[in-house]
């Protein structure tokens, strides 16, 4: 027995000792990031709660769904200042609504559930990609990457707004030290699968071609290449300015008979100029964007049904968060204004300007009450016509848990009641960001007014 424990010894000691004996820089990592966020709710109209207008009202007490992300990676090599590093991300989506959520939305009575399609999950590739950092001599935090990949997003957390976003496939290098700052270029490419096909009807403002046999065709597949350039540094105290530009070309599509269509939108240019003040009080963050044609559709996606050469759009936020007094009482907000100016026979400008702030005050160590109030007004100038504008407002009260006062700190769980209410043109409907209609309500109904109550967690890590 005294040759057997010391043999069990021995093995438990090598077993505990060999991380550190393999534990130099080559050694592989493990890395597991992620973000989720799920829960339930009510409106009280009927049904689950729904999501309205979260990027201009606020997002807390205004979203439906079940989304999460899984990314794993190793850096796979180091030594010295260099490594090499495997990235990946899945992502998963569903409406939420029951226990067993397939992919198939048809996946029939046989495991004893519904043939409901609108009870389906969905799953996404979202990152896939090989970094090499430290790979140029004296340039220590130059990476060199390629794949497909989350690439420098700017987002405004309070409505989930990416204003300044060209993820997907594609190669760059960042963080390359130039001057008093550090330079970073990358190329990426969408591509919007939608295939070329015969349509009937009116083709006003949509791509076409003819063919050899004098039918005309939608041109639904629309391949845009992103090409960005950005120059940020720290030039004092808590401070970091960045500027960037980023350039949308839409390629030639092919005709599938030799021959390949032109887009008349022709490329569309992207500026941006941020500055930002931060320290131990909290952030704030001010963002300028001037885009033209393709912009006008959003952060970072071509506009494929009008000729929008001459349009363009002005873009101005400010976000921040802060200790307020206290470290006990903390601060978001988001302001933004919008100016469109379309080059159609239709539209001729439109104005958008929104506002919401989160207030927190911590009850304990572990324990807050929050608030959020949004709201937004905006108007949209015909070419011929009237005016149609449209106003909206949301508030919110909550209780959470979390592991710090911070408003960034998670995981955090909260139950909240949220009161929307629509004036103007606008109005509240059930038609949700999974393209789902509400089942207890008649697909177009709407009110002036309604109230979600619910139950959320939320996680990053």
């Amino acid at each position: 027995m005294n040759k057997l424990n010391t043999l069990a010894v021995t093995v438990m000691a090598a077993l505990i000792a060999a991380p550190a004996a393999f534990a130099d820089d080559n050694a592989p990592t493990f890395d597991f990031h992620g973000y989720m966020r799920a829960g339930v709710g009510h409106f009280n109209h009927g049904g689950r709660q729904i999501r309205w207008n979260s990027d201009t009202v606020g997002r807390l007490g205004n979203e439906e769904d079940t989304y999460g992300e899984l990314a794993l990676g190793s850096r796979v090599f180091k030594k010295g200042d260099t490594e090499f590093s495997v990235n990946s991300r899945i992502a998963i989506k569903s409406a939420g609504d029951n226990d067993y959520e397939a992919t198939d939305r048809n996946f029939g009575t046989d495991n004893g559930f519904a043939n409901d399609s609108d009870e389906d999950a969905e799953f996404a590739l979202r990152e896939l990609n090989v970094m090499a950092k430290g790979i140029i001599p004296g340039k220590k935090d130059a990476t060199l990457w390629a794949g497909k990949r989350f690439y420098e997003r700017h987002d405004v957390h309070i409505w989930d707004l990416y204003y300044w976003d060209i993820s997907g496939s594609g190669a760059g290098l960042e963080n390359l030290a130039l001057g008093p700052g550090n330079l970073s270029i990358a190329w990426t490419r969408r591509q919007h699968n939608g295939g070329d096909y015969e349509t009937t009807g009116s083709f006003d403002g949509v791509d076409t071609y003819t063919d050899a046999a004098g039918k005309k065709h939608s041109i639904a597949d629309k391949n845009i290449n992103y090409f960005d350039v950005r120059y940020a540094g720290s030039y004092w105290n808590g401070g970091w300015l960045e500027f960037g530009a980023t350039v949308e070309a839409p390629e030639r599509a092919n005709l599938g008979d030799g021959s390949y269509y032109k887009y008349d939108n022709g490329t569309s240019t992207l500026l941006t100029a941020e500055a930002t003040f931060s320290g131990s009080w909290g952030f704030n963050k001010t963002t300028l964007q001037w885009g033209n044609g393709g912009w006008m559709s959003g952060s970072a996606w071509y506009d494929d049904w009008e000729d929008t050469d001459g349009a363009f759009m002005i873009r101005l936020i400010n976000q921040g968060e802060a200790a307020i007094g206290t470290d006990r009482f903390h601060l978001m907000h988001a302001v933004r204004y919008e100016y469109k100016s379309y080059d159609n026979t239709s539209t001729d400008n439109s104005k958008l300007l929104a506002a919401a702030i989160r207030p927190s005050f911590q009850i304990t160590q572990y324990s807050r009450i929050m608030g959020e109030i949004g709201a937004y007004w905006s108007k949209t100038s015909p070419v011929s016509g009237d005016d149609s504008s449209s106003q909206g407002q949301k508030y919110t009260l909550a209780y959470a848990v979390a592991p710090s006062a911070s408003l960034w700190a998670r995981p955090e769980i909260r139950f909240y009641v949220s009161y929307l209410h629509a004036s103007g043109d606008n109005r509240i409907d059930d038609y949700d960001s999974n393209n789902k209609t509400n089942s207890l309500h008649n697909y177009g109904e709407s009110w002036k007014s309604g109230t979600n109550i619910g139950i959320q967690a939320e996680a990053w890590w």
